[in-house]
């Protein structure tokens, strides 16, 4: 029961968000706008989809060769890729898990130092995300959080701030403490709460290496490179639906239905995402069935996209996928 209980209450949080849009609009109206959608933007929203990933590719490789200078960036391509495409189909964002462990052979990288990266990775998505989106809040006129949802981004924006001064800034510091020998004392005395220390070195070690100062300005660029890429899949849905190009509004509705993404949900983050980016395009002025119509296919093409390339690109990839982690599960 207590393996299921976090899937569930994944599809219980996006099954009531989708339950909420759903009670909002008239679906009527959502389907007929949709159906007039003009397949040549539609491509072309595709491929934006497509180039912010490969931009984010490359800004993971960036962060790998600063740990591991042999890691080639083609190889990079399928456990990125096919990361995501298993988080979008499984629960519990099992595709980090697989980036992490089961790609240790070719990548040359250790699991831990992935995980590192991963950390790094995501904290910068947050503070690009962020930053976007309250630059879009003061651009949009008369645009403005919902009062019950300024508490929450307050505490968003407060947490990967703190975690960016620990991790980033105070790195050396936190090794340091991780590497005390009256640390090392305390938590020899039972070997799960040292093996979790250890462990935890090594994840802050990497972070170090990805996200040192001189790498840090490069990758910043990359991160918005590649997240503008994806938020200009909202301004090609706008436009293959017939509607005015709205860059500010689309840009504040995908970056509040992707923050949405860090709330419990189900894979590929239905519900969660259409709820949150639907309340973004409103604040900008945007009718409800307008804004409905832009989320739902803007959701779908990127998860479509997203999840039949990662998806391609394990399947056709080299033999054994799973063989490192087969050996891991062997040598336990």
């Amino acid at each position: 029961m207590k393996r299921w209980l976090a899937p569930l209450l994944g599809l219980l949080v996006g099954g009531a968000f989708l339950y909420a849009v759903a009670t909002r609009v008239d679906l009527i109206q959502v389907r007929d706008a949709l159906a007039g959608a003009d397949w040549r933007w539609i491509a072309l929203a595709v491929l934006g989809i497509l180039s912010g990933y490969t931009v984010r590719t490359l800004r993971w490789w960036v962060m790998l060769r600063a740990t591991t200078p042999e890691v080639r960036a083609l190889p990079c391509f399928r456990p990125f890729f096919g990361s995501f495409s298993l988080n979008n189909v499984i629960p519990l964002r099992l595709g980090d898990v697989v980036r992490a462990f089961g790609f240790t052979g070719a990548l040359g990288v250790e699991p831990w130092t992935v995980l590192g990266t991963l950390v790094t990775e995501r904290l910068l998505d947050l503070l690009v995300l962020i930053t976007l989106s309250l630059a879009m809040l003061t651009v949009v006129p008369g645009a403005a959080l919902p009062a019950g949802l300024q508490p929450v981004m307050q505490t968003v924006i407060g947490l990967t701030l703190g975690a960016i001064l620990c991790l980033f800034v105070l790195n050396r510091p936190v090794q340091a403490l991780l590497g005390s020998p009256r640390l090392a004392a305390l938590t020899a005395r039972v070997g799960v709460l040292d093996a979790i220390r250890r462990r935890l070195a090594e994840v802050v070690v990497a972070i170090g290496r990805s996200a040192g100062l001189r790498l840090l300005p490069l990758l910043m660029v990359l991160s918005l490179i590649g997240w503008l890429c994806e938020g200009a899949v909202m301004i090609l849905v706008m436009v293959a639906l017939g509607l005015p190009a709205n860059p500010a509004a689309a840009l504040l509705g995908f970056g509040c239905g992707t923050l949405a993404t860090m709330l419990p949900g189900p894979p590929g983050h239905f519900g969660t995402f259409h709820f949150f980016a639907i309340a973004g395009l409103s604040m900008a002025g945007i009718s409800v069935v307008a804004a409905t119509a832009i989320t739902v296919l803007t959701h779908f093409i990127i998860w479509a996209a997203v999840t039949t390339t990662g998806a391609g690109l394990l399947i056709t990839g080299p033999s054994g996928l799973f063989r490192d982690l087969a050996g891991r599960a062997a040598g336990r």
